[in-house]
């Protein structure tokens, strides 16, 4: 039995459209994927250079004898690097010892971030709309409301003896060239999968043409 060229058409674009379909989810998801790894790499460099910059200034503190609330107090001289909104310093138990500048708001350290650290691993968080005023004195709400990303980093800290966690230290910084950089990482991501979606698709639809014309002939025939 025959099959009418219509339904022969009907079928073929069924086919087509489904092929379409998965190779969009699965683009997209592998697209999801790829965005998310590059966008933590970029999140987490930071971290990776204020770790060594850290252990260092407690490495120059550490040769004179001082106490370990002062020792620790070594990390907030990066406080007046630009970009660098403020620092917090925590004893070993999560406490809050001293911090730079006077305008930022009793710190605190979350149990989970606690936690995390305590295993020697650090913190790297994004936000692209920062709430200012909840964490710096002197900010007005109006201020606030206006986008402001900021990146938290957190760190163990440690002396010679590496094993041995003396704190941790909390860095607010201005993240608004972090957040130019994540949008331009997001862009070529978003061109790249439409332009791989669109010559999929354009060769899935040849591929179902020729197929079709084979049929079509063969019918015939």
């Amino acid at each position: 039995m025959s099959v009418r060229p219509t339904r022969l058409i009907l079928i073929t674009w069924l086919m087509g459209l489904l092929l379409i379909g998965i190779f969009a989810v699965m683009l997209l998801r592998f697209r999801t994927t790829l965005r998310d790894e590059i966008r933590q790499t970029i999140i987490e460099r930071d971290a990776a250079v204020l770790r060594p910059v850290a252990l260092r200034q407690l490495a120059q503190r550490e040769a004179v004898p001082v106490s370990e609330r002062d020792l620790l107090a070594a990390v907030l001289e990066s406080a007046h690097q630009e970009n660098m909104l403020g620092i917090a310093v925590f004893d070993a138990d999560g406490h809050a010892l001293q911090f730079a500048p006077d305008s930022l708001l009793l710190p605190e350290l979350p149990l989970e971030d606690y936690l995390q650290l305590l295993k020697g691993e650090s913190i790297s968080r994004y936000s692209a709309h920062f709430p200012l005023d909840r964490y710096f004195a002197g900010v007005t709400a109006a201020t606030s409301a206006a986008p402001t990303p900021v990146l938290e980093v957190l760190l163990p800290l440690h002396g010679r003896d590496a094993g041995k966690i003396l704190g941790f230290a909390q860095y607010y910084i201005d993240a608004r060239s972090l957040a130019g950089e994540l949008a331009t990482i997001d862009a070529r991501v978003n061109w790249q999968t439409f332009g791989t979606l669109a010559s999929g698709a354009g060769l899935i639809a040849v591929v179902l043409g020729f197929a079709y014309v084979g049929l079509s002939r063969a019918q015939r025939v």
